[in-house]
């Protein structure tokens, strides 16, 4: 049987399996831009930034551990990861479906589009050697060297792990995000759901070694939800950068987008019935409340 640690040492552990990962997917974008070191750059910068908001009750962290630095750190992958989903998206989905005239025009829009992307991925590989990052990721690795643990941070982590799991299902399950009726007049309490169901769902999968199957399955339906609520935004993104060309009509592209929203309008009522009825949200609690020792 594994020797389970304190919620210190568990939150340490995560922290660093998070920098292991970003100097990984760091060195293989400074060789070369790859799309997927990318997204995984960037996937792991929001996990750390979810780790160290949990982090800071076991741990003394550092100034430069804070989730507002981390963000910051973060911030220009993320313009360049938005940009080639968009680009992507418009290309490869949308573009094929239009007739010669609307096609024209799009194809306009998405050569401004990817300029943008070209400059952003610029300032992406800058970053990647900057002065600024270099010295973030040396003062947070001699920290994580010489850790130092709160009164907090010294309990068992199962002493605590029904806690902190309940705080988190608690801030999903009563976001006012599910009450949205409408996708468009919505877009925000929707937005602001998808990083709940974001944090939700990376706090869950560092703690997956304690619970069992049932536990990967919710974790999966987050994932599921995300990307649903993730492609509701894409496409409120897609119609504010159109604004100009849809004013001036493109009713098949209009129409395109109005049958993609429907799509993933659709999943996620499917979706969220675990979150609306009594009796699912009881068996949420309890599913979160039945850590173990993991074997």
């Amino acid at each position: 049987m594994s020797v389970v640690p304190s919620w210190g040492e568990q939150s340490l552990k995560q922290l660093q399996t998070c920098f292991r990962h970003i100097d990984e997917h760091r060195s293989r974008l400074r060789q070369q831009h790859q799309p997927e070191a990318l997204h995984q750059l960037r996937v792991n910068l929001r996990r750390l930034r979810a780790t160290v908001q949990l982090a800071d009750e076991p741990l003394k962290l550092p100034k430069k551990l804070s989730s507002r630095q981390v963000a910051r750190q973060g911030r220009c992958f993320g313009r360049v990861r938005d940009l080639d989903v968009l680009c992507e998206h418009l290309r490869g989905d949308l573009l094929p479906q239009l007739t010669t005239a609307e096609a024209s025009r799009l194809r306009g829009c998405i050569e401004r589009l990817e300029r943008n992307r070209g400059r952003a991925r610029k300032q992406a590989q800058a970053q990647l050697d900057s002065a600024e990052l270099k010295q973030w990721l040396r003062s947070c690795r001699r920290w994580l060297k010489h850790p130092r643990l709160t009164s907090l941070g010294e309990r068992p982590l199962l002493d605590v792990l029904p806690d902190l799991q309940l705080r988190r299902l608690g801030e999903l399950l009563l976001h006012p995000g599910w009450q949205a009726d409408d996708p468009g007049q919505d877009a925000e309490s929707l937005h602001e759901l998808r990083k709940v169901v974001k944090a939700t769902r990376y706090q869950a999968d560092s703690f997956r070694d304690y619970y069992g199957l049932e536990y990967g399955v919710w974790i999966d339906e987050l994932r599921h939800l995300q990307t649903c609520l993730g492609g509701l935004q894409d496409l409120d993104v897609l119609r504010s950068l159109l604004k100009q060309e849809l004013k001036k009509g493109m009713p098949e592209l209009e129409q395109l987008l109005l049958s993609f929203e429907q799509q993933q309008w659709q999943q996620f009522q499917g979706l969220k019935s675990r979150y609306s009825s009594n009796e699912s949200r009881q068996g949420l609690r309890q599913l979160v409340v039945g850590c173990a020792t993991p074997r």
